[in-house]
């Protein structure tokens, strides 16, 4: 929802963007974008070539909403790729080179588990931007993810930056959301956005 969100008010700006869904067990970007879920991810991670036209490579869908220029979206699809794919390619990373000289916004969609999807996009991403459900493992999980994040900056990708802590699901009538967003403020040193 929130990278849905986020790349459609951008494209509403006048940006370009890409979007892509890594979550392939959620596969929700195009729930939120109300597009069909082709298997582009898929068939970037096994048949991408250096040199190909983004835009004439299967899988990436152009959708265009009040107006606002048009968004482009690379869904998650219905095939899990093979695990020795993932590993032993760096397709997506080439993609990814390829496509920041056409877009001024790349947004990928990650999954909640530190698979190896997310590890390859985070090698290749400038900034991370984390959605903190408001709920009470909320924080076990993220102490993971900065352990994770220090290790990519460490070992893969000196330029990772942390872009920030956005909260979702936020429910003001509970004592739960406003424990974990004020438990997140005393503990995490890093930029948390005003809004939920």
């Amino acid at each position: 929802t929130v990278v849905g969100n986020l790349a459609y008010s951008l494209s509403q700006d006048g940006a370009r963007v890409l979007v892509i869904d890594c979550d392939l067990r959620n596969a929700s970007v195009h729930k939120t974008l109300q597009i069909s879920n082709r298997s582009g991810l898929t068939n970037i991670i096994s048949e991408f070539r250096d040199g190909v036209s983004i835009h004439s490579f299967e899988g990436v869908q152009d959708v265009q909403y009040d107006g606002g220029y048009p968004l482009s979206v690379i869904t998650a699809g219905h095939r899990v790729p093979n695990p020795s794919e993932v590993l032993g390619s760096k397709r997506l990373a080439k993609f990814l080179n390829q496509a920041r000289q056409e877009f001024g916004y790349i947004i990928i969609d990650c999954p909640p588990s530190l698979n190896m999807l997310t590890i390859n996009s985070m090698t290749t991403a400038n900034t991370i931007l984390v959605p903190i459900q408001c709920e009470y493992y909320a924080l076990e999980g993220l102490s993971q993810l900065m352990h994770t994040i220090h290790l990519v900056q460490e070992r893969l990708n000196p330029n990772l930056e942390m872009e920030g802590v956005v909260f979702t699901m936020y429910d003001a009538r509970t004592n739960l959301s406003t424990q974990v967003v004020e438990n997140v403020k005393e503990n995490l040193d890093t930029k948390i956005y005003e809004t939920m």
